[in-house]
């Protein structure tokens, strides 16, 4: 056979030495509850304990679970996090945070070359100062109970209204 790969010490052609096993990758749920298990003793809150792995159960899971650590990439992390984004950016945004944990988990052991989930953070949306949905800022908030308040607003009586009239 001409060309073939041989053995510089023994002449032994390549294509006649049998193939080693492939190292078998892991699930990425196999991962994900590797990384549980190592984190869930850093964490003191037992609802937050719950709600990482819950997350990852209700939403990455269904897609991600059986597939092969090393076959996920960007666009798999995006099709996770698609239905959350517009619903509910903060879970997206937790959600993408946990996979990247995962993953970066997946390359510290070598499983790897990079982590998608991380590539993706800059296309998400980010909140900006104005976007948050907080009620407004008004002295009047400050200075009587919140009841108070939202019942004088209800009925037009705010502090603007009572001081043009």
């Amino acid at each position: 056979m001409a060309g073939a790969l041989t053995c510089w010490k023994c002449g032994v052609s390549l294509a006649e030495v049998p193939v080693p096993f492939a190292r078998v990758a892991p699930s990425f749920e196999a991962v994900a509850r590797e990384v549980f298990e190592l984190k869930r003793t850093e964490w003191k809150n037992a609802k937050h304990t719950s709600q990482w792995i819950g997350s990852l159960e209700e939403f990455a899971f269904p897609r991600l679970a059986k597939r092969s650590i090393v076959d996920i990439d960007a666009n798999d992390v995006l099709e996770v996090l698609k239905p959350l984004l517009a619903r509910t950016p903060t879970t997206a945004k937790r959600l993408r945070q946990r996979i990247a944990i995962v993953l970066a988990h997946a390359v510290a052991r070598g499983l790897r070359p990079d982590n998608p989930a991380e590539a993706i953070a800059a296309t998400l949306r980010r909140r900006t100062r104005g976007d948050s949905r907080t009620i407004e800022r008004c002295p009047t908030v400050r200075s009587r109970p919140r009841s108070t308040w939202c019942a004088n607003r209800r009925h037009g009586r705010s502090r603007s209204s009572r001081l043009n009239s």
